[in-house]
């Protein structure tokens, strides 16, 4: 995902609420896409469900998205909560802020959150606001039994070392890309990797996934933010299908098959077995 500011509201989310009635069950869930922040909501999951993507996974960025995120729910609309590590800027009221969304709101993770230590243009957050962030929020993690879904950029020796430090009730490593050695790093903690629009511009990425066992294996499109067409020319939500064709070409197996797996995956990851049979 680019980095922007969110303006959100709750009552600017309220017009954005999707009016589309979606059957229960069936379909590609999306496993990581920002529905909030797409411009034509509406539009974009009708031409989703007549593509057989039917289930999304919001995730959290910072407490002023949470609301709008939140606001979105249905049937088949879930919801993370957490501070990502661009938007860190007081941990202490970060976690604080955490703990209390959780007690009242039925998250099915904690996350966007992690580390991110790329130098650009745009400068990141100070590492030490970041590793405490994240440390914090893992704890919680670990007592709400939630899983977590990570960003991790230029981290991955520090990420690693706490994971196995503070200890996870599963995840998943959002937006891939580095080695098949790497990711099999996350998948020996029991974590699952997050497949994206990533392996359409990577032909590296793309292999380095296709070596992961499909059983650990969740497919996105942090939509809009990594769309692989132009915004006012495609729906990025489905970029979903593209990837799907892409990773199941390169492991030789059907869309079918990869479908019913990476459904049953993210069911099983974020709880939400009882509710899309």
């Amino acid at each position: 995902m680019k980095l922007r500011k969110h303006k959100h509201s709750f009552e600017s989310s309220k017009k954005s609420m999707p009016t589309t009635e979606f059957k229960v069950g069936g379909g590609w869930i999306d496993s990581h896409c920002h529905l909030n922040d797409l411009s034509n909501l509406d539009q974009n999951l009708e031409d989703a469900a007549q593509h057989q993507i039917e289930s999304f996974v919001i995730p959290g960025t910072m407490p002023a998205q949470w609301k709008d995120a939140f606001t979105i729910r249905s049937p088949q609309v879930f919801c993370a909560a957490g501070t990502h590590p661009w938007y860190v800027t007081n941990p202490t009221q970060d976690i604080e802020a955490l703990e209390q969304w959780l007690k009242n709101q039925p998250a099915v993770a904690v996350g966007e959150i992690g580390l991110d230590y790329y130098q650009g243009k745009t400068p990141r957050p100070e590492k030490l606001l970041q590793l405490e962030a994240f440390e914090g929020q893992l704890e919680l993690a670990k007592h709400n039994e939630l899983p977590v879904i990570l960003h991790c950029v230029k981290a991955h020796n520090d990420m690693l070392q706490l994971l196995k430090k503070h200890g996870v009730h599963g995840g998943v490593v959002h937006a891939f890309s580095g080695s098949a050695e790497l990711a099999q790093s996350y998948v020996a903690l029991g974590l699952h990797i997050g497949v994206g629009p990533m392996i359409l511009k990577s032909p590296k990425t793309l292999q380095a996934v296709s070596k992961i066992p499909v059983e650990k294996i969740l497919l996105e499109t942090d939509a809009p933010f990594m769309a692989s067409q132009p915004l006012t020319e495609a729906n990025p939500l489905l970029d979903l299908l593209r990837v799907a064709e892409a990773l199941a070409e390169q492991k030789s197996i059907t869309m079918d098959e990869l479908q019913n797996q990476t459904k049953l995956n993210t069911q099983k990851l974020f709880g939400i077995n009882s509710q899309l049979k």
